[in-house]
């Protein structure tokens, strides 16, 4: 029995009609009904059978439960109310079971199968459920309620519940943390004249480690190199970041910011090596790179700069920085002008 909207005539069949006495053609048709919900009238169009010969409504129970089934989902969006469907998605979202869910929020175990099933859940219960939607506040009940769950299924729970976390705060926290370098960067000729790009500067990062693990002076300088080299050949930078004279060389700006927000995501990790009996971090890349962000000509002027630079230790590096013109113009904490790129011992 199929049933379309706007009082079409979507079938005959045969039914019995009380009124007729026997068996007569019925037809489904759609009509304004009011029904009762927590004793609040809903208007729904609902499908009605009736008796071709005596144009009287017939009982159909499928009929009546779907309009019931409409009388209830037009209850919920008055009221604001989670749908069957939101509900197994915010509980499939943690990859729980319905009995589960019910157990860890202290409600009957059969509770969340009648919600999902088409039952009006009551107002408590739904500010609970889309509380729950954010994963920060199913961890603080989980804290509490964690002992009414199968280990295994807490466990699991708990890893689904953080790695939420942090998959909602790390585009959140990316485009905050952008956007306060954006605001200390004017395009021009401290950038290369090009906008900063985070994602660019970090996979710059992650292309180096690529090829070796090494130290984060020299991962420092092989930036510097590789943008204003790019600027030197195109008249643009590679990141749009800038860069200020310091006593170890030209340095990134933010650079141990941009790092520590690599190791946190654990897009590059670190060991301590012992040099000289002292104690140095040597970063390692645990991500792969996305070349795709890079054009053909940007990938070109990287692997100049590594294959310029891959014998050099941190402490060459940095004193072969040290006597470039751009460097040598500046003075300590100035920003190094991309114009000055002209002026690089080397070319591509």
């Amino acid at each position: 029995m199929e049933i379309e909207k706007g009082g079409e005539n979507v079938m005959n069949e045969k039914i019995y009609c009380a009124h007729c006495n026997k068996m007569t053609d019925g037809q489904i048709i759609s009509k304004v009904e009011l029904f009762n919900v927590r004793g609040e009238d809903v208007k729904v169009n609902a499908s009605v059978m009736i008796c071709k010969a005596c144009n009287e409504e017939s009982f159909v129970e499928a009929l009546d439960e779907k309009n019931l089934e409409i009388a209830y989902l037009e209850y919920r969006k008055i009221h604001n109310l989670l749908t069957p469907l939101q509900i197994q998605e915010i509980r499939d979202r943690y990859g729980l079971s319905q009995r589960a869910l019910s157990k860890l929020l202290g409600w009957g175990e059969i509770t969340i199968h009648r919600y999902e099933s088409g039952n009006l859940q009551d107002e408590v219960h739904d500010e609970v459920l889309k509380l729950i939607a954010k994963p920060e506040n199913l961890l603080e009940i989980y804290e509490k309620q964690a002992h009414l769950l199968v280990p295994r299924v807490g466990e699991a729970l708990k890893k689904r519940i953080n790695e939420l976390i942090q998959k909602e705060i790390q585009p959140n926290f990316n485009k905050a943390l952008e956007q306060m370098f954006l605001s200390e960067r004017q395009i021009g000729e401290f950038t290369g004249y090009k906008e900063f790009d985070l994602e660019k500067i970090k996979n710059m990062i992650l292309y180096i480690l690529r090829f070796h693990e090494t130290y984060r002076t020299k991962i420092n300088k092989l930036l510097w190199y590789m943008d204003f080299l790019c600027y030197r050949v195109y008249s643009v930078s590679i990141s749009g970041n800038s860069y200020t004279h310091s006593s170890y060389g030209p340095t990134a700006d933010d650079y141990e910011l941009i790092i520590s927000v690599m190791l946190r995501d654990v897009l590059i990790g670190k060991d301590e090596i012992v040099v000289h009996q002292a104690i140095r971090e040597q970063l390692k890349s645990t991500a792969s790179c996305d070349e795709s962000i890079f054009s053909d000509d940007e990938i070109e002027i990287m692997d100049f700069v590594l294959n310029k630079f891959k014998k050099f230790k941190c402490g060459e590096i940095s004193e072969y920085s040290h006597e470039e013109v751009p460097y040598k113009s500046t003075v300590e904490g100035q920003k190094i002008s991309y114009t000055l790129a002209e002026e690089l011992s080397f070319d591509i």
